[in-house]
């Protein structure tokens, strides 16, 4: 059997309930194509039921999904319908990885177009383009005047993928056809403009929208804590080794504090580097692993110092949100973390690459006291002014009108 043939055969396999029965409602309806298993896209699609703009939101996955937020939606809201083919995590899981192994993500292209052909959306969201958008390249004559395409960047999109050579033709015709380009750095801008964009462009529009509690004020002297909380993504952007190299140089000057890793449960070279540090300097080392958010924001509180270093970043969630619990953060400089850090003075702002920077920015976090503590009650002005629910639901409105 050909491969095209193969494709079909799958496609026509397809249940019917994707069909979902629309063709004759009326009101608003919006298709997104996000990553259903991330908490910055479950973020998104919660607040923009809530606002009720639209009467029915379709969601077709840009992963492998394990129905992670199907139950969370608020009812007699906005109408949810999602892509999948059975209630099963784990066979959900499993069905999507063997057609992606068996045909690559082209079967996703023609489900999409059946789905898009099905549910006539006045708006189609690509949430992230690698895995999201690239997915309608196959199918852009499906693009109607009357239909909306909006692409959001999720931090290394155009910034890291618009400089590799492979990326480069693809990202220029998702920004052929894209309307709308939202993105959580100005900057983008002036990038996705060289590889073709003449749409709209709307930034900053941070993906997890905004929080809703600012509770900068409600913790402990950060000066006290003796954490020290270090993101763990070693990955394609992310430079957690670097971060582990700053510490072995710091060594057992750090033998008084606790240093957590978090976001490192894909990270086998985390996890290993960690425990040969904290052999060879005697320290305290915890490998967090998977857990809740509000779990999380505990460790924000125990912890003095962030760190969280990329080669490429739009708004670090995290950074954030170690701010709001009153955590000095260190940040990398390929982000917007320039929009939150006046470096030096309520944070740094380091190069990812340098690790003496990175060392200098932790060794002085950690002694001087009055920086750390006049940092916090910046910031608690920062977060509030920058990284309010409210706005971020206003820039969701005007996105979508």
């Amino acid at each position: 059997m050909k491969y095209k043939q193969l494709l079909i055969k799958i496609y026509s396999l397809i249940p019917s309930i994707y069909q979902i029965n629309l063709l004759n409602r009326t009101g608003r309806q919006i298709l997104i194509v996000g990553m259903f298993d991330s908490p910055h896209f479950e973020k998104w699609v919660n607040e923009l039921q809530k606002q009720k703009i639209f009467d029915r939101i379709f969601l077709f996955p840009s992963d492998s999904p394990k129905n992670k937020f199907s139950n969370n939606y608020l009812k007699n809201q906005t109408t949810i319908k999602r892509f999948h083919f059975k209630v099963g995590k784990l066979s959900n899981w499993a069905i999507f990885k063997t057609l992606d192994l068996l045909c690559g993500t082209k079967w996703r292209s023609l489900s999409l177009a059946r789905s898009i052909r099905v549910f006539k959306p006045e708006i189609i969201h690509f949430h992230e383009l690698q895995h999201g958008a690239y997915l309608f390249i196959p199918i852009s004559n499906l693009k109607s005047h009357n239909c909306k395409i909006i692409s959001s960047t999720w931090g290394s999109d155009i910034l890291l993928y618009g400089q590799i050579k492979s990326h480069q033709e693809r990202l220029s015709e998702v920004l052929v056809w894209t309307d709308v380009l939202t993105s959580e750095r100005e900057e983008d801008l002036e990038l996705a403009t060289k590889l073709g964009f003449i749409g709209d462009f709307l930034a900053p529009v941070y993906i997890t929208v905004g929080s809703e509690k600012i509770e900068c004020g409600s913790y402990d002297s950060p000066s006290s804590r003796d954490g020290v909380i270090i993101k763990g993504y070693q990955d394609i952007p992310g430079r957690a080794l670097n971060i582990l190299r700053a510490l072995d140089v710091l060594g057992g000057y750090l033998s008084n504090f606790k240093i957590y890793i978090f976001s490192a449960d894909k990270s086998p070279a985390v996890k290993i580097q960690a425990e040969l540090l904290s052999t060879k300097h005697n320290l305290s080392i915890e490998i967090l692993g998977k857990i809740d958010n509000s779990d999380l924001m505990e460790y924000f509180k125990r912890s003095r110092t962030y760190v969280g270093v990329s080669i490429s970043d739009g708004l670090s969630t995290s950074m954030v949100e170690a701010m709001i619990q009153g955590t000095f953060p260190i940040q990398s400089v390929n982000s917007a973390a320039h929009r939150f850090i006046n470096n030096g003075i309520n944070g740094f702002i380091v190069d990812p690459w340098d690790i003496n920077s990175i060392v200098d920015a932790i060794k002085l976090s950690l002694s001087d006291d009055l920086l750390v503590d006049n940092a916090a009650k910046i910031n608690k002005d920062i977060i509030s002014k920058n990284y309010n629910l409210q706005t971020g639901l206003e820039k969701m409105r005007k996105l979508y009108s």
